[in-house]
């Protein structure tokens, strides 16, 4: 069994031993993180990448060094609230050199809008959950 994202892993992770307690797992296409310890016990395994916030931010400043601010737009949903936490922490040691503005809770119009007005040197960081694809 494949679970692909991180809600078909957290899935997997709940009901397995109901579901799918012989089945061999290979997590993938997820931050690591997203899963508990345990959910690699039994024959199951991770095939990916690790994903490093404050390495994104150091890029973002590798590419663009005139960057002052970033603008991070991670969405208001519930998927997206669970990821928000993590965003914040990797930006903390960042904040005396960038300013940062956060589009969480804006509707999709609004969020334009706001874009359009972002000062010169500005960078914008869009995370677009699989939920927000759908509607879109």
């Amino acid at each position: 069994m494949i679970p692909v994202g991180a809600p078909a892993g957290q899935f997997v992770v709940k009901y397995r031993d109901r579901l799918f307690p012989r089945a061999s797992i290979i997590y993938t296409a997820m931050d690591r993180r997203t899963l508990p310890a345990d959910a690699f016990q039994n024959n199951a395994t991770f095939v990916g990448d690790s994903f490093e916030l404050s390495g994104l931010f150091d890029d973002i400043l590798q590419l663009a060094p005139d960057t002052n601010h970033i603008a991070v737009v991670i969405g208001a949903s519930r998927s997206s609230g669970s990821g928000r936490r993590p965003f914040r922490d990797a930006v903390e040691p960042f904040t005396n050199r960038v300013r940062f503005t956060w589009f969480n809770d804006l509707s999709f119009d609004e969020t334009l809008r706001q874009v359009a007005t972002l000062p010169p040197h500005s960078f914008i960081l869009v995370r677009v959950c699989s939920s927000a694809m759908r509607r879109a």
